[in-house]
């Protein structure tokens, strides 16, 4: 199997993106991130999970593989909560098509984590189905309040360091 033949892609507005392997770092992060958040949802969402790397279908027309999915309950339709790390030329396609195609989909909140730069910029669903502009924006000694999944809080911190 040739190392092209192992990269997945996510199908955005029809067209399709190829998601490239993620870097040790970038790996690292992704690790903690996942183990505060896992962690933050067992004290509030008892029967949620939190998924890594998952095919998350919004439409017939996109596919999204975000680094981490969060669902408040059992069930695995559309996540209550979606991080997402940035990686290189990702900005474009996050903030432009991947947007609007979770917000049609009503995905509820996104948190788009800049490690580089050491920013989260926190989305929410807003009654047009688009997220509101400006965004909020958090540094790393900010705390992550989640408004679609109640009483789940982490530090950016938590996202933004490796260890």
């Amino acid at each position: 199997m040739t190392d092209t033949a192992l990269l997945r892609a996510e199908l955005i507005g029809g067209q399709q993106f190829t998601r490239p392997e993620r870097t040790p770092h970038l790996r690292a992060l992704v690790d903690r991130a996942q183990a505060a958040l896992e962690s933050g949802m067992r004290l509030v969402a008892r029967e949620g999970c939190v998924l890594r790397d998952a095919d998350v279908l919004l439409t017939v027309q996109a596919v999204a593989i975000p680094d981490l999915a969060l669902y408040r309950g059992p069930t695995c339709d559309v996540p209550d909560l979606i991080v997402e790390y940035r990686a290189e030329s990702t900005d474009r396609l996050f903030f432009g098509p991947k947007r609007l195609a979770y917000a049609r989909a009503r995905v509820p909140e996104l948190w788009f984590v800049d490690a580089s730069k050491l920013l989260v910029t926190v989305l929410r669903l807003g009654a047009g189905l688009d997220y509101p502009w400006p965004s909020e924006t958090l540094g790393i000694t900010g705390l992550l309040h989640s408004s679609a999944i109640r009483g789940l809080a982490v530090p950016a911190e938590m996202l933004l360091r490796a260890n």
